[in-house]
C-alpha cells in the first residue's frame, strides 16, 4: 500500500512515518505535503492507495483539498485535534480519523480498515454528512452513514425505530419499514446514539425513545414500537426506562 501525508505540523509528520514503517511493513510513504496547495500538487503527481489528511491547515482544510478532488481515486483517513463533540461529526458520517497525538494502535487499525475498504466512491457522501452534522446544532436534524456490503445510506437519526445486534453485526429497523445490516458490534452504536434519544433497554436491543408506542408493564414489561414490534426490557432497566418515558 502507497501513502501520502499532508499535514502542516513536520512533528506529526515524522510521527506517522516512524510508526508506520516500524508497524506497518507492507506500507511504503511515497511522499508528504503541508499545506492544502501542496497536497494538491503532490496528488497530481502520485497516485496513493491511502491519504493522512490533516483538518487544519494554514490555507485551508483537509475538506477543501477534497472538494478540489472530484474523481479521488483513494481512502481517506484525517488526522485532526479536535475535541471529542466535533469528532462525533466524525463517526455519523463513517469517515476514519486519527486524534493528534497519534497512538501506534489507533494508526495500525486505521491501516487496517483502509486495506479493507471496496467502495472508494463513498467518501464524498459521507464527507457531505460530516459537514452538515459539524453546521448542525439541532438534534432533530443530525444525520448518521451506514454501510453494508453494496450500499451506502444517508438517514436522519430521527428515522431510526430500533437497533438490534445480531452477533458481531447491528440491524437497523427503520420508519420506511426498509432494514439495514451492518458490520460493527451495537455497543458501538449505543455509545454513538446515547446523546440522541436512544436507550439499551436489553442487552439486544437499542431504542429510539420517541419511537415508542407504549410500554406494557405486564409479564416484566414489554415495548411496543411504532412499526408494531414487541420488544423486551430487562428487568435491571426497567426503572431507568421508566425514568426517561416520564421526562419526554
Amino acid at each position: 500500500m502507497q501513502v501520502v501525508i499532508i499535514d502542516n505540523e513536520a512533528p506529526i509528520r515524522r510521527t506517522l512515518k516512524q510508526i508506520l514503517k516500524l508497524y506497518c511493513p507492507g506500507v511504503e510513504v511515497i511522499g508528504e505535503a503541508n499545506s492544502v496547495q501542496s497536497g494538491l500538487e503532490l496528488l497530481s503527481e502520485k497516485e496513493p492507495d491511502l491519504v493522512f489528511l490533516d483538518i487544519e491547515m494554514n490555507d485551508g482544510t483537509g475538506m477543501d483539498l477534497l472538494q478540489q478532488l472530484p474523481n479521488r481515486e483513494f481512502e481517506v483517513v484525517f488526522v485532526t485535534a479536535y475535541d471529542r463533540y466535533a469528532l462525533e461529526a466524525f463517526k455519523f458520517s463513517a469517515i476514519d480519523y486519527l486524534l493528534k497525538p497519534v497512538d501506534p494502535d489507533d494508526l495500525v487499525d486505521a491501516v487496517n480498515r483502509a486495506k479493507e475498504a471496496r467502495d472508494k466512491a463513498n467518501l464524498s457522501v459521507q464527507l457531505s454528512v460530516l459537514l452538515n452534522n459539524m453546521q448542525s446544532m439541532s438534534q432533530s436534524e443530525k444525520k448518521i452513514v451506514l454501510r453494508d456490503t453494496e450500499s451506502i445510506y444517508v438517514l436522519e437519526v430521527r428515522e431510526i425505530i430500533r437497533c438490534q445486534a445480531e452477533g458481531s453485526y447491528t440491524r437497523f429497523f427503520l420508519g420506511d419499514d426498509s432494514e439495514v445490516l451492518v458490520s460493527r458490534h451495537l455497543k458501538s452504536y449505543e455509545q454513538m446514539l446515547a446523546g440522541y434519544g436512544f436507550f439499551r433497554s436489553h442487552h439486544s436491543h437499542l431504542i429510539n425513545l420517541h419511537q415508542i408506542k407504549r410500554f406494557d408493564k405486564s409479564d416484566g414489561g414489554m415495548l411496543i414500537m411504532r412499526d408494531q414490534s414487541m420488544l423486551p426490557v430487562s428487568s435491571r432497566r426497567k426503572t431507568q426506562l421508566l425514568e426517561l418515558l416520564e421526562s419526554l
